[in-house]
């Protein structure tokens, strides 16, 4: 393919055809002469662009040695006789390199953790805030990836190239018995001859992916964290101008937090963990103080007939539900109604009485709820005690 054989092709004219529109998608799948645009697959997502300026939604493999790639395109029905004839393609080229950054710095990884560690790649993807590769292990130390992020870079540094080749199939298979060649498997369309992509000196992997120049056009190497997933290790990471950027975005977040705790980024840790300290021992009072509170209400409420009714701002969910749990083992019999600004919580004496209001209580609340019967609890943007006046009123009781 053309994106294969020249990766820093970013446009060119092309003759287009058009296949079928779908109407799921509300697009057109077009087929190119030629394969400026990458499609999908091998862990690496598809080109983005235009075509004749439409945009490219999509480009995918077919099974159809006639179409081979099929692009879809961002077009109506009524666009079918436009789109067909020669157009220029243009590639989304920022796109693209990080594409081809990524990719190859994956190889390179990869490369190192099998050469230092003997830990095999199973998978890789590319997402849009970071990169991973599964490793044919169950333990990585944070040592371990900090070793291996020091090599890479290192690697990186040398500018090293990279470049690609086709094998015949018999010696693709020799290489991979002799070790020399490190492979994950074949594509199932792979019939004689199979492209390779090497970095000199360092390995050697059948791909059919896009591909820098060098090393040194990768920039950088971070590892962001590993975690076991599935009895393996997943690796996150990232390489060049997505590296940059995450960087620049922690360096913003650490000066937002020097500004706000007045003091430097080697006391960050520190000041944090005092601040939550602070906070847990700040809600135990809160949550005393409210136990305290809800006691006494409880009190003066005792000698509640037919409803107990409780709007106030600072009474919460957690206090609705205590309210509640107490007022019943007091007066089995009670409507129970409970609210502040934002939540409510409504128990009456039986199913069938909640049921048969259910929708009146939400429309007069204007909000969401749910809950197993006789109760109902949930949230409306705004509750005013004239609202929970109106509730008691249809339940048919008197407020207490």
């Amino acid at each position: 393919m053309l994106c294969q054989e020249d990766t820093y092709l970013r446009r060119k004219n092309l003759n287009i055809r058009a296949i079928h529109f779908d109407s799921k998608r509300e697009g057109w799948w077009v087929v190119a002469s030629e394969q400026l645009l990458y499609p999908e697959g091998g862990g690496q997502p598809a080109d983005r662009g235009t075509v004749g300026g439409f945009e490219v939604l999509d480009v995918q493999k077919t099974k159809s040695d006639l179409e081979g790639v099929r692009i879809l395109l961002k077009a109506g029905v009524e666009d079918q006789v436009t789109l067909n004839g020669a157009h220029d393609v243009v590639l989304d080229w920022k796109h693209r390199f990080d594409m081809m950054q990524q990719h190859s710095g994956q190889h390179l990884l990869t490369a190192v953790f099998l050469k230092e560690l003997g830990y095999l790649t199973v998978r890789f993807h590319i997402s849009k805030e970071s990169c991973a590769i599964d490793l044919e292990t169950q333990e990585l130390t944070d040592v371990q990836c900090q070793n291996i992020e020091e090599q890479v870079n290192d690697l990186i540094l040398q500018d090293i190239p990279y470049r690609s080749f086709s094998l015949e199939r018999q010696d693709f298979e020799k290489g991979r018995e002799n070790l020399t060649i490190r492979s994950r498997g074949l594509p199932d369309d792979t019939i004689e001859r199979v492209r390779m992509v090497e970095i000199l000196g360092v390995d050697s992997n059948n791909c059919g992916g896009t591909h820098v120049h060098s090393t040194a056009q990768l920039q950088l190497c971070k590892i962001l964290k590993s975690e076991r997933v599935n009895k393996r290790v997943r690796v996150h990471f990232l390489f060049g101008l997505r590296a940059i950027a995450w960087m620049k975005k922690r360096l913003d977040q650490e000066n937002a937090l020097t500004e706000l705790l007045c003091q430097g980024p080697a006391n960050h840790p520190k000041l944090v963990a005092q601040l939550q300290k602070t906070r847990k021992e700040q809600s135990n009072v809160i949550s005393a103080l409210e136990d305290l509170w809800l006691t006494e209400r409880i009190e003066r409420i005792r000698s509640i007939n037919q409803t107990a009714c409780f709007y106030h701002t600072l009474l919460t969910m957690k206090g609705m539900q205590y309210l509640a749990r107490e007022l019943r083992k007091k007066h089995p019999s009670s409507h129970i109604v409970l609210a502040n600004e934002t939540q409510f919580l409504i128990e009456c004496s039986s199913t069938e009485k909640i049921n048969a209001h259910r929708n009146d209580i939400m429309s007069i609340l204007r909000g969401k709820g749910g809950g197993r019967p006789p109760r109902i609890q949930g949230k409306a943007d705004l509750i005013s005690a004239e609202q929970v006046a109106s509730i008691v009123e249809l339940l048919g009781s008197v407020e207490l």
